[in-house]
C-alpha cells in the first residue's frame, strides 16, 4: 500500500486579512482569521517572503515551495497550520556549485566522489544544455541515490520542511550527449533511462520518507509520457504546466497524466503560469478539481489565496470520478459539482442545484453551495 502524505482537510475561507505591514510580533493575532480556501492552492514565489508574511501564507494555504535558501521559513509557515506541506526544491540528477539546488556540489564530488560523474562514448562529462556549468550523476547507481536521499533529508529537518521536490524527474532531458550506461559501457537507451529513473524515485522516496516521514514531489513531464513506475515512485507528481491555457488535443495529454497519476493515488500539483484573467483562472481551477484527489494534491492558479474565486466550499473528498458527458467532463463533490469542456463544441450537463447548465467550447464551470461560477 502507497503511503502518501496527508494534506489537511479544505475549508471554507472565512476572511481575508493583509498581513503585510505588521511587525513580527503581532504576526499571529494579524492572521489569526485567515482560513485555506476550500480547494487545495499552493504557494510558490520565486523569492523567500519575510517572515510576517510567511505566517500568513501558513493559514491560507495547503502548500508551498521554495527553495534552500529559504532557512526557516518553513517551520515558521507551519505554526499557523501543522498541516501545511512544505516542498523544497532540489535537483536529483546534477552536480553544480553555488546553484542552491544541488545535493552535493560540483567540486566535491569531483574531490570525494569522481565515480558518480557519468560521461558520454567520448569521455565527456554530460551537462543539461540549459546548465552548461551542471554536471550529470550517476542516478542509476543505489548508493549515490541513497546519499542523495539522506543528504537532503537534513536539510528538510533543518528547515521544518515536509517533504523534497525533485525538480528534474522528467522524461525530456535535453543534455549535451548520451551518457554510457556504466552496467554495459554502452550508450544508455531510452527504456533503460526511464527504468532507471524509476528506480532512483523509489530509493530516494524511501530514504526521505524512513528518516522523518518527508514526502517526494517529482517534476515528471512531459504529460505525453505517462509511466507508471516513475508515478507509483513518488507522493505527489506535477508535469511543470496546467490547464488554464490549453484546450483539445493540448488538454486531453495534461488530462490524461493527471487522471492516471490520481487513479494511481499519487496526489497532483497542477501549476499554472501567473497572469492568468477570470475566464483562465476558473477553467484551470475546474480542470485541476476534475483530477485531485483529497492527498497531496494542490494547485497553483493566481496568487491570492483571497480571490473571489477561490471562495467556494464543494467539500473536500469528491463523490465521482470524473465522468464524460458528450463532450464536457463532470466531477461531483459532497457539496457540489464541476464541469469542463475543453472541446471546440458546446454542450450542457446537469449541476446540481444550477439545474442544467450549458457549457460553451473551452470553458468551465462550478457549482457549489447552490452558487454557480463560470469562466463566460
Amino acid at each position: 500500500m502507497r503511503v502518501l502524505t496527508a494534506v489537511a482537510a479544505m475549508a471554507a475561507l472565512l476572511a481575508a486579512v493583509s498581513c503585510e505591514g505588521h511587525p513580527a510580533a503581532s504576526t499571529p493575532k494579524a492572521c489569526s482569521g485567515l482560513r485555506r480556501p476550500g480547494v487545495p492552492l499552493a504557494f510558490a514565489p520565486e523569492r523567500a517572503p519575510s517572515p510576517t508574511r510567511a505566517r500568513c501564507i501558513g493559514a491560507q494555504y495547503a502548500a508551498v515551495v521554495g527553495q534552500l535558501g529559504w532557512g526557516r521559513l518553513p517551520r515558521l509557515m507551519r505554526r499557523s497550520s501543522a498541516g501545511l506541506l512544505a516542498w523544497q526544491q532540489r535537483s536529483l540528477l546534477y552536480a553544480c556549485n553555488g546553484c542552491g539546488l544541488a545535493g552535493f556540489g560540483l567540486d566535491w564530488v569531483r574531490a570525494h566522489r569522481p565515480s558518480w560523474i557519468m560521461h558520454s562514448a567520448t569521455g565527456t562529462e554530460i551537462h543539461p544544455l540549459e546548465h552548461p556549468g551542471w554536471v550529470l550523476l550517476n542516478f542509476t547507481d543505489p548508493k549515490y541515490d541513497a546519499a542523495w536521499g539522506v543528504h537532503v533529508r537534513k536539510s528538510l529537518a533543518a528547515g521544518g520542511w515536509t517533504g523534497v521536490e525533485a525538480i528534474d524527474a522528467s522524461n525530456d532531458p535535453d543534455w549535451s550527449e548520451v551518457p554510457v550506461y556504466p552496467s554495459t559501457g554502452e550508450p544508455m537507451t531510452e527504456r533503460q533511462r526511464r527504468q532507471k529513473l524509476a528506480a532512483a524515485l523509489a530509493l530516494v522516496r524511501a530514504t526521505v520518507k524512513l528518516g522523518g516521514g518527508y514526502s517526494l514531489l517529482a517534476d515528471n513531464g512531459p504529460p505525453s509520457v505517462v509511466d507508471f513506475h516513475q508515478i507509483n515512485s513518488t507522493d505527489v507528481v506535477t508535469v511543470g504546466e496546467g490547464f488554464a491555457r490549453v484546450a483539445g488535443a493540448a488538454w486531453n495529454t495534461v488530462f490524461h497524466y493527471f487522471q492516471k497519476a490520481s487513479g494511481w493515488e499519487s496526489g497532483v500539483y497542477v501549476r499554472d503560469d501567473p497572469g492568468l484573467n477570470r475566464e483562465q483562472t476558473v477553467y484551470g481551477l475546474a480542470s485541476f478539481m476534475l483530477v485531485a484527489i483529497p492527498r497531496g494534491s494542490a494547485y497553483v492558479g493566481t496568487a491570492a489565496a483571497s480571490s473571489p474565486i477561490y471562495q467556494i466550499s464543494p467539500g473536500a473528498v469528491p463523490t465521482t470520478p470524473a465522468t464524460k458527458d458528450g463532450d464536457v467532463w463532470v466531477r461531483r463533490y459532497p457539496n457540489g459539482v464541476v464541469a469542463v469542456n475543453p472541446s471546440d463544441v458546446g454542450g450542457s450537463v446537469s449541476m446540481g442545484p444550477a439545474g442544467r447548465v450549458t457549457i460553451p467550447p473551452r470553458s468551465a464551470a462550478i457549482e457549489a453551495g447552490g452558487h454557480l461560477l463560470t469562466s463566460r
